[in-house]
């Protein structure tokens, strides 16, 4: 348990977290169901949707080797993995939980059209909930399919476009366009008087100009610059308390959460980046420490995640040109000495 957020479990070996701001999210929703089997139904109905699209995107995620989790917090769910190696893949990777919501709102659907045609009665709370499983795998799928970022249109979109116009350019058109669309989005919730969505789409424009700004910066187009996140600052924490107990694929999730956080500075950024990278190392996956390690804070401790990854590979060389680092002298003496004796 980290916080408010716990594992309750695996599926299919991904593991699974619930945030106790999930239920938040859970009484908001159910709350205009009707009674209250209606209102336990659409819960159980809405948890497993979320279950199912989450996990769309973590099989994939699976498949590609990038060891996915899967939390279910206050603004739905969300998983986290280690980064695809291609655009296409993560293309795939994004597509893969909306096309298994849907895929789960047309299964209950034909359920309900069959059972109709044959003029068969079904119980009254097996029809509600297949119906609320319709409802939620439909219209939640094709939302999430608008081109906002960090919906997972969003993500396609940018995704599209950073091929498409570069790193500048893609970032600021993908970023502006989300603002328009979010700006549709909330006229709409505000006709429709849907002050939950509404909230929603407004911190996801918020989001964006923060993204924008802060690409701005990053691009040499302005001044803004990102404001640290309390929260994520909280997680990096949890990362390192994490990643001292030994439970890397925790401190591995907990960074990566960190990181995709708006608020998270590039100093804060390179500090997931080191934890990632040293967890990788410690839980056996040498080559994915290497290949993120230019993103990282170039510390003492990850040279010396960098020096054993060559090691692990037979590479000697490399490990003895690492130890000519500076940042090697500032390792513990013990600590260089068990280095430089594994090296020979």
């Amino acid at each position: 348990m980290n916080g408010m957020t716990f594992r309750i479990g695996a599926i299919a070996g991904v593991p699974v977290h619930f945030s106790i701001w999930y239920l938040i999210l859970m009484v908001f929703f159910v709350q205009d169901m009707g009674g209250p089997v209606e209102m336990v139904l659409f819960g159980i109905a809405m948890t497993v949707s979320l279950l199912v699209h989450e996990m769309g995107h973590a099989m994939v995620a699976k498949w590609q080797g990038l060891d996915p989790s899967v939390t279910l917090h206050g603004m739905g769910g969300h998983c986290t993995h280690l980064p695809a190696s291609s655009a296409k893949r993560d293309a795939v990777l994004v597509a893969a939980g909306p096309g298994a919501g849907l895929a789960l709102g047309l299964f209950a659907g034909a359920i309900l059209l069959v059972v109709d045609n044959a003029g068969a009665p079904m119980p009254y709370v097996a029809d509600q909930f297949l119906t609320y499983m319709l409802w939620i795998g439909i219209v939640w799928s094709i939302f999430n399919l608008l081109p906002i970022f960090p919906l997972d249109g969003g993500k396609l979109t940018r995704l599209a476009l950073l091929g498409v116009f570069g790193p500048k350019s893609g970032h600021k058109i993908a970023h502006i366009s989300s603002l328009v669309f979010c700006a549709g989005a909330l006229a709409m919730a505000i006709v429709t008087k849907q002050i939950f969505v509404g909230l929603i789409v407004a911190y996801f424009a918020y989001q964006n100009w923060q993204l924008l700004q802060a690409g701005a910066d990053v691009f040499g187009g302005g001044r803004a610059r990102r404001q640290p996140d309390p929260q994520a600052a909280a997680l990096l924490l949890q990362a390192e308390d994490a990643l001292e107990d030994g439970d890397h694929k925790e401190a591995q999730r907990l960074a990566y959460v960190a990181r995709s956080m708006s608020g998270t500075t590039d100093q804060m950024e390179a500090h997931a980046w080191e934890i990632v990278c040293i967890a990788a190392q410690r839980f056996g996956q040498p080559s994915e420490c290497e290949r993120l390690a230019s993103r990282a804070t170039q510390t003492p401790r990850l040279l010396e995640s960098l020096i054993l990854c060559a090691l692990a590979r037979g590479d000697r060389s490399t490990a003895l040109g690492l130890t000519q680092n500076s940042n090697f002298n500032k390792l513990p003496a013990q600590a260089r000495q068990d280095l430089k004796a594994r090296i020979g």
